[in-house]
This record gives structure tokens, sequence and C-alpha cells, in this order.
């Protein structure tokens, strides 16, 4: 019996819901019909605009930037200080914590005293050289100048008088004959005068003196001419050879002591090479006392809490990380039905949504070629401009890629355009009465939006559409005027 009646209150039930929706149809039939009768509904109207409007492609994703640095020590020590902490600003060049560098700057001192040492070791060693090369130079000469002189007699003894000298030497026996017969005859008269008391004992010994004189010239020159007539002897000969071999042996020896100069020289390239050394070995103390310094490469923020001073750190360790400001992208999604409609250059404007007053312009500088695997989507980096240096990495952004330029195109406003069952549909004026037409959107922006399925010669309804059916009479009323041409954008 109780499931009886269960069963019979269900069937009671069911009848009551259906009467419900009957009468309700009933009730929407009943305002469609008098809406239909003579009911005459007010409405505005607008005429349908024809403007260029650009085809564009929604992007969405995160601000991110294209410099992130972390920053370490490349030398190990105690962190004496650091400068920042998270969220601080930073400079290129800024330094940002110091690494306790008492040692290296004794390095430092050390190098430059090595390298000092080294300077002077080389100018010593050129000096010596220097003095090597001059006093073996003056040797090689003077020694090459004793060796041609000796030749030079050797080579004349070899030879004999020549004629011209022959004739000089009987020359000179003449004219010292000549002086002796004179002096002879001066003597001899002398004497006379002497023996009569004419001239003093004085006066005949000068006399006597330059017959002498004459007589010991006469008998060199004679010598002189027989020695020439006779020719060299082999003595001579012999000791001339003798002093050109003395000459060329210290020749030979002076050209050997000018080897000095190659032991010298490598004493030069030695005393350089332990410059350069020391050199090097002072450029690297300066390195590693500049690196106990660490400094910010870019412009940006401090992101994440640095390191305390008083940390031992090493080479690889995080000290702190910064992040630039400068250069901010995001990467948009782009579905796979879009993406060949996405080129490198397209311009972008970019809205962000922690400044929702603000827009921005943008690139497209880089396409991924390959899609995630999940949902198939591609990703295009969008490079923004930002001036003012206002956004910061982790913002999100939404944006709108210009794909196109649609001239000529049929624009209503958005608010004229109702939906019914997912389909866009629009009432336009037909003989003082609404004639309801399926249309299709297009490119949208503010309140105007494409179409297509009207001609531009239609009157469309604004205001008083909602009470409208399909054949309401109206009455067209003063109402908005036309807006300002806009070019609009595809979403």
């Amino acid at each position: 019996m109780k499931k009886f009646i269960f069963l019979f209150s269900l069937l009671l039930f069911a009848i009551w819901l259906t009467s419900c929706k009957d009468i309700e149809a009933q009730k929407q039939a009943a305002i469609r019909t008098q809406l239909l009768s003579d009911t005459v509904v007010p409405v505005t109207i607008i005429s349908p605009r024809i403007q260029t409007v650009q085809q564009t492609l929604d992007l969405n994703g995160e601000l991110e930037t294209m410099q992130e640095v972390t920053l370490s020590s490349k030398v190990t020590g105690k962190l004496s200080y650091v400068t920042v902490h998270d969220g601080s600003p930073v400079r290129a060049g800024q330094v940002i914590a110091q690494v306790d560098a008492t040692d290296l700057y004794e390095q430092v001192r050390q190098a430059e005293a090595a390298v000092a040492a080294a300077q002077a070791a080389k100018k010593q060693a050129e000096m010596n050289l220097n003095i090597v090369i001059e006093q073996t130079s003056a040797m090689i000469a003077e020694s090459e100048s004793k060796v041609k002189a000796a030749k030079a007699r050797l080579d004349m003894l070899r030879k004999g008088a020549r004629e011209q000298e022959k004739r000089q030497a009987q020359e000179r026996v003449k004219a010292a004959k000549a002086k002796l017969d004179k002096a002879k005859a001066d003597v001899e008269r002398a004497r006379k005068l002497f023996s009569q008391d004419a001239i003093s004992k004085s006066e005949l010994d000068t006399m006597e003196s330059a017959y002498e004189s004459a007589q010991a010239e006469y008998q060199t020159a004679l010598e002189a001419y027989d020695l020439i007539l006779e020719g060299t002897r082999t003595e001579e000969i012999q000791q001339a050879e003798e002093a050109v071999r003395q000459a060329e042996e210290q020749l030979r020896s002076a050209k050997a002591n000018a080897n000095q100069r190659t032991v010298h020289k490598q004493n030069v390239s030695q005393a350089q090479a332990k410059l350069e050394e020391a050199q090097a070995m002072l450029r690297l103390a300066k390195t590693r006392y500049k690196d106990a310094t660490i400094t910010s490469p870019i412009d940006g923020y401090v992101s994440g809490k640095p390191a305390q001073a008083g940390t031992v750190v090493s080479p690889g360790v995080r000290i702190a990380t910064i992040v630039s400001i400068r250069g901010t992208y995001f990467e948009g999604q782009i579905p796979e039905t879009e993406v060949r409609k996405v080129r490198i250059g397209q311009r972008v404007i970019v809205h962000v949504d922690a400044l929702p007053n603000e827009e921005f312009t943008g690139i497209v500088e880089a396409i991924r070629p390959d899609a995630d695997s999940l949902g198939r989507i591609f990703r295009a980096r969008v490079v923004i401009t930002d001036s003012d240096n206002r956004l910061r990495p982790g913002m999100f952004a939404r944006a709108k890629l210009v794909l196109r330029d649609i001239p000529d195109a049929l624009t209503i406003p958005m608010d004229a355009v109702l939906t019914d069952e997912g389909k866009n549909y629009v009432f336009v004026v037909r003989e003082n009465k609404a004639k309801r037409i399926e249309v299709t959107l297009g490119a949208r922006k503010d309140n105007w939006v494409q179409v297509s399925g009207i001609s531009p010669s239609e009157k469309v309804i604004v205001e008083g559409k909602t009470q409208l059916a399909d054949g309401t009479s109206i009455r067209v009323e003063a109402g908005r005027s036309d807006m300002k041409h806009d070019v609009v954008g595809l979403k």
C-alpha cells in the first residue's frame, strides 16, 4: 500500500510539473502574441559604420627578464660586508659585497717588489752587454788596422823598391855628394885662413863640423841607395811575416772575445723572461685582489636574500642574485591553429594587470619552433618598450598581436548585438517593424564590433531591442548620435 501511495504521488508531481511548463510556455506565447499585436515599441537606431579594423591575436603570459645574474666570489674568504638586501636597486659597477682581502693585498705588495727586482736585474744585464759590445768592437777595429798595416809592409818588402824609389835614392846620393864637396872646399879654405890668422878657431871648428856632417849624410845616402839596389833581405821579410801573424792572432782573439756578446745577450733574455714572469704574477695578484670586491655587472634589483657579512664563501657559492629591469619581455601562448599567422617583428599592444591604465608596445622577437606537448601551444617572445622601467619580472600581461589590417570593415555598437542559443543576431528596421537578422561577429574594441550578415544601409536597433520579436512594430525615437570613428582589433 505504501509503495502504491508513493508511486501515485510521483505521478501527480509529474502532471503538476508538466502543467507548470505549459503555463509558462503559454505565458511567453501570450507575451509574444501581444508584442506582435498592435503594441508599438519605441526604439533608437544607429547606422553601421565603415572603417578600418585590425585583426589581432590575444596573448597572455608573465613578464620575464633577459638578464638574471647570480653573483659569487672568485676567491675564498670571509665576507667583510654586504651592501644590499632583498629588493635593493643596484647599478652596474656597484659594490655588492667585499671579501676580506688583507692577505691578497700583501701578495700584491710582494709581487710588486719582485717586479722591481726583475727590472733592476734586466737593466744591469743590458748595461753589461753594452760594455762588452763597446770593448770588443774597439779591440776588433784596432786588430784589423794592425793586420792591414802589417800585410801592407810585408807586401812592400816582397815587391822590393820601385824604379821611382831608386831614382829618388840616386838623387839623394847626388845631393849628398854635392853638399860634401862644398863642405870639403869650405873647410880647406877655412884652414888656410886660420893659418893666416884670418879667422878664429871657432869658425874653423864650425866648418869642420859641417864637413863631417856632410860626409855622414853622403854615406847614409850611399847605403840607402845600395840597399835599394841590393833588394829586401830574407830576414826583413820573415820579420814582416811574423808581424802579420801576430796581428792576425790579436784579431782572432778580439773576435773570440766578441762571443761574450752572445752570453750577455742570453743574460738579458733570461732577465727579460724573469721580468715577464714577475709581471704576470703581479697581474694575477691584482686580479685576485680585485676579485675580492663583488660588483653588479648590470642595472637591476636584488632578488632574494643575499649572503650575510661574516659568511665564508668560495668560488661558485651564491652571494646575491641580480634581476635586470631592462629588456623586459613575456612569452605569449599561441594556439597551433594561429601560429602560422605570427611573424617576427609584428607589433604588439600590451596591458599589464598591475598597471591597469597603462598601455605598452612590444615587438615579436622570437617564436619557439616546437609546441608544448600539453595543449599544442606555441610560445612567442615579445620584447616590451619600457623607457621608465616600471615593469617588473613576474607581472601578468595581456597583449594583442596585430596580425593584419582589415580595410572597409562594417561595424556596429556591441550593445546592439543579442545572443540566443549560441547564435548572435541584431534587429534592423524594415517598414516600421523589427527584423531579426543573424550576424557573425569579427573585430571588437570598446563598444564597436565588426559584423557580417547585414548591409551598410541597414538601420540597426540599439535601445529597446530586448522588447522585440521578429515583426514587432516599432517607433524610432531620437537617441544616441553616431560615435567617433575608431580602429578596433579582432578578438
